[in-house]
């Protein structure tokens, strides 16, 4: 059996939740019709990231980047399916901006009495 250090045993661990994470989101999808596509989106999410943490340490010894570099965009990916998750029920998507970023509440997407923040000196 492979000797692990304190690190790569916690990367494990937490893979090990984001795999059981990735299973509860799949199957919130299966029960949740209306958020199926944010709850599939977290699954993935949950999945790469899994995935990325088992690779990185795979990818202890060294001569071996393409599996880091494999990590690497497993993390940029899941983040992206993250952010599409979280786009459905944002403000942003609430006020008719699509699936663009939008930095600040447009106008008539903020609650009665509420004024928008504005840059310290400004």
């Amino acid at each position: 059996m492979p000797s692990y250090s304190a690190t790569e045993v916690a990367f494990l661990m937490v893979a090990s939740q984001q795999a059981v994470l990735a299973f509860g989101w799949l199957a919130g999808a299966a029960l949740m019709v209306e958020s199926r596509r944010a709850a599939l989106n977290w699954a993935a999410y949950a999945a790469l990231s899994a995935l990325s943490l088992v690779l990185f340490v795979v990818s202890v010894k060294p001569g071996i980047e393409p599996v880091r570099a494999a990590a690497n965009l497993c993390i940029v990916v899941s983040l992206i399916a993250l952010q599409r998750g979280v786009w459905p029920s944002s403000a942003c998507r609430a006020a008719g901006a699509g699936m663009r970023w939008c930095w600040r509440p447009r106008s008539g997407s903020l609650p009665s009495g509420s004024t928008r923040p504005t840059a310290p000196g400004a």
